[in-house]
């Protein structure tokens, strides 16, 4: 069976709330399955989601705002990190990817981690913000 995402996975995966994705869900731009109480996505309807051209620049400002609140926040008091990464890699590899990188933030005790990404075709950008030692231990995860 294909990897579900819940509702509170698919915030990690694209910035956006909870909230605005239950409107996205109401107006029937977000597309899964509620058969067992809760909102489950397959990595197509999410696909579908990122890539429709309502959602897109949503994300792509949520994506910018990441790199933009790193660079403007000039008070941290911990050693942190902001990377982005492209990737010219499959739908599948891509899949791949970000399921592991949210298993790891929802099973793991992570605090102060931002993550988003975006796929256009065979091309996947993957941002990650937070704590150094989580985004050098995601960065690593995705490297090996």
């Amino acid at each position: 069976m294909d990897k579900t995402y819940t509702i509170n996975e698919l915030s990690t995966i694209t910035g956006l709330t909870t909230r605005t994705l239950r409107n996205y869900i109401k107006d029937e731009l977000l597309k899964g399955d509620k058969s067992t109480g809760q909102w489950l996505f397959s990595e197509d309807n999410i696909h579908s989601f990122v890539s429709h051209p309502s959602v897109h620049p949503s994300i792509q400002a949520k994506n910018r705002a990441i790199v933009y609140d790193f660079l403007g926040n000039e008070r941290k008091k911990t050693n942190e990190i902001c990377t982005i990464m492209d990737f010219y890699i499959s739908q599948d590899e891509a899949n791949e990817i970000v399921q592991n990188i949210c298993t790891h933030i929802s099973t793991s005790n992570i605090e102060n981690i931002r993550f988003s990404y975006e796929c256009h075709d065979q091309y996947t950008r993957i941002i990650l913000s937070g704590y150094a030692e989580n985004i050098l231990y995601i960065t690593n995860m995705i490297y090996q």
